[in-house]
């Protein structure tokens, strides 16, 4: 299994975990904890959500490619990751 499928398991794995705490802690699911760029875990992120897989997040795309992914700032993780 190549490491971006072990990455997109462990997240979607977090995000399954989360939703039995009654808030949502981010870090669980942060680049830095999968030790990978923060390049790649936005095009992962991203993957997610346009296949998804997760909602709630906000991706602002600017005139000069460059995107900026939004993972929210709430305590309801419902409004933040809908786990399928």
């Amino acid at each position: 299994m190549s490491d971006e499928f072990k990455i997109i398991y462990r997240i979607l794995k977090s995000l399954k975990d989360m939703m039995d705490l009654e808030t949502a802690n981010l870090d669980e699911i942060s680049f830095e904890r999968y030790k990978i760029t923060e390049t790649k875990y936005n095009k992962i992120i991203e993957m997610l959500y346009e296949n998804e897989y997760i909602q709630g997040i906000t991706i602002k795309e600017y005139i000069d490619g460059a995107k900026i992914i939004d993972l929210g700032k709430t305590d309801d993780k419902e409004e933040i990751f809908k786990y399928i």
